[in-house]
């Protein structure tokens, strides 16, 4: 993770929340990693996003009540789509997606 956020400079925009499969017992398919990440955010899990590529990671977000965003880059976005309400293939698309699903400006 820390390599891919430099190489794309954004980590410093994730420094201190970024969470791995690593510090639960169970990684995906099982939703304990995100509900870890909402826990150590203080957030509500309902008031979580969670952008996700793969189906599985997919329903361990819907799974944990939050509100997930299917990136359809490399996976089939049919197969997101069986999973999650929203789709889409192009990072700019995001903020709006957020936006839209929150109703937050």
């Amino acid at each position: 993770m820390h390599t891919t956020l430099s190489l794309t400079g954004l980590l410093p925009r994730f420094e201190r929340r970024l969470f791995s499969a690593t510090e639960v017992p169970r990684g995906k398919p099982f939703l304990d990693l995100f509900l870890a990440a909402a826990q150590r955010m203080r957030a509500r899990p309902n008031r979580c996003a969670v952008i996700e590529d793969f189906p599985l990671g997919a329903e361990a977000g819907v799974k944990a009540g939050m509100c997930v965003f299917g990136f359809a880059r490399l996976a089939p976005s049919e197969t997101l789509a069986a999973a999650v309400a929203h789709v889409f293939s192009d990072m700019a698309e995001l903020p709006a997606l957020l936006q839209a699903a929150t109703g937050e400006q």
